[in-house]
Order: structure tokens, then C-alpha cells, then sequence
């Protein structure tokens, strides 16, 4: 079992060692690991923060430039639409980065096996799974966004028309 381990996170044992030198080595070899791991879930989860919070401003943004009212409102809704897809963008580039370079690290020093990488992958996917209010809030954002810079319905104007006249009013 322990010559198992050892392969797998890239530690040989040496002719004269014992089998609880080896088994330290070992653990220290996968303490270290672990903790590799542990730093590339935090920062794809900060990455992910910071996107959601860019998400989040911009939708913000592009709801008071609605409730603004007339066509200049419209337009500043689009262009905030298209910039906070443009942020998200980024941010999920960001993202990719972030697991490329710690999967990089992980990879170059524990000399895993193909097994070990399918665990890293396994590692990224299972974030996701553990943090679905995320995703789901990302989700929501965009579609608000998307939503707020299409054009109003005839139908939207005539249930919603007296509440954004009233917005209006409060933001004059």
C-alpha cells in the first residue's frame, strides 16, 4: 500500500530506509499536496467571487440606467449588459487561468499518474458541486442583465409603466 502511495505522489523509497521513514515522507508528500490542492480551490473560489461581484455591480448598474427611463437609459442598459457579459467573460477566463495554473503546479510536482490527474479534475468538478449557489447566482445575474437590456414589451409598458413612472419621479 505504501509503495502505491508512494508512486502515486512521485516519492521513491530509499534501499536503507525504514517503513516509517518511508511512511513520514509519505504523508509529508501528501500533507504537501493537499495543501496545493486546498489553495487552488480557494483561489478558483475567489476568482469566482470576484466575477460574481462584477456581475452583481454591473447589473446593478444597468437596472438604476432602466429605471431611468427614455432611449439614453435603453443604451446605457446595453452597453452595461454587453460590458458585464464582457466582465464575466473575463472572469471566467480568469478562471480557466487559475485552475490551469494550479493543475500546472500540482501536476510538475507530484509527478502524478493519469489516475492522479483524473482526481485533480475530479478535485475542480467537485468545487462546482459543493458551491451550486454560486453558479446558480452567476446565473441569475446574467439573465437579469441579458433581460434588462432587451427592449420593453407593449404588454411590459402596460403592467409596469405607473411603477417606473414612479421611479422616475423619486430619481428627479
Amino acid at each position: 500500500m505504501l509503495d502505491a502511495k508512494g508512486r502515486i505522489l512521485g516519492v521513491s523509497r530509499n534501499t536503507q530506509e525504514t517503513t516509517d521513514a518511508y511512511s513520514k515522507r509519505i504523508d509529508t508528500a501528501m500533507d504537501e499536496a493537499t495543501a496545493r490542492f486546498s489553495r487552488m480551490r480557494d483561489s478558483i473560489a475567489a476568482t469566482g467571487q470576484a466575477a460574481y461581484d462584477t456581475v452583481t455591480s454591473g447589473g446593478q448598474a444597468a437596472y438604476e440606467s432602466v429605471a431611468a427611463g427614455g432611449q439614453a437609459a435603453y443604451e446605457t442598459a446595453a452597453a452595461g449588459g454587453r460590458a458585464a457579459v464582457d466582465s464575466l467573460r473575463s472572469g471566467v477566463d480568469s478562471l480557466k487561468s487559475g485552475v490551469a495554473a494550479g493543475s500546472g503546479a500540482v501536476m510538475s510536482s507530484v509527478s502524478a499518474t493519469s489516475e492522479a490527474a483524473r482526481a485533480a479534475g475530479g478535485n475542480a468538478i467537485a468545487m462546482f458541486q459543493q458551491n451550486p449557489l454560486l453558479m446558480g447566482a452567476l446565473g441569475i445575474t446574467v439573465g437579469a442583465v441579458i433581460g434588462l437590456a432587451l427592449p420593453s414589451t407593449r404588454q411590459e409598458d402596460e403592467v409596469l409603466g405607473p411603477y417606473r413612472d414612479q421611479a422616475r419621479e423619486r430619481l428627479r
